[in-house]
């Protein structure tokens, strides 16, 4: 009945198999169902588009506080995630200044950090 898919593929011998075996109403609607899902075209991939920097004072405006300079990486991350940005400036502030190496050592190894990964922002604080 289906000779037409007959061949050395697991898939179609699969296909086969299920279609032979069901009844004729069964397998017509199945078969249907199989052409139309592969004669439909792929579906299109999102493209991730990168999330914008915003300036210092706009994010600043959103995080009311003092105004210094800002990291781009919470410049960038502050429209979309505001109080996770907070957070996570509130435990660098606390990371720096109770830090267990002493402000001396950790400001060195801050450097270093920054030197290597050539981060003009760190490098100044």
């Amino acid at each position: 009945m289906f000779d037409f898919l007959a061949g050395n593929n697991w898939h179609t011998r699969i296909v086969t198999e299920y279609l032979t075996h069901s009844s004729p109403g069964v397998a017509a609607v199945n078969l249907l169902l199989l052409t139309f899902c592969l004669l439909q075209p792929p579906p299109k991939v999102a493209t991730l588009k990168p999330l914008p920097a915003v300036s210092a004072k706009e994010a600043w405006r959103k995080l009311p506080r003092e105004v210094p300079p800002l990291p781009i990486w919470a410049r960038i991350l502050v429209g979309p995630q505001p109080k996770t940005t907070a957070g996570v400036l509130a435990l660098d502030y606390l990371h720096r200044a109770k830090n267990p190496l002493g402000n001396e050592l950790a400001a060195k190894v801050r450097w270093a950090v920054a030197d290597q990964m050539k981060c003009e922002y760190a490098k100044a604080y």
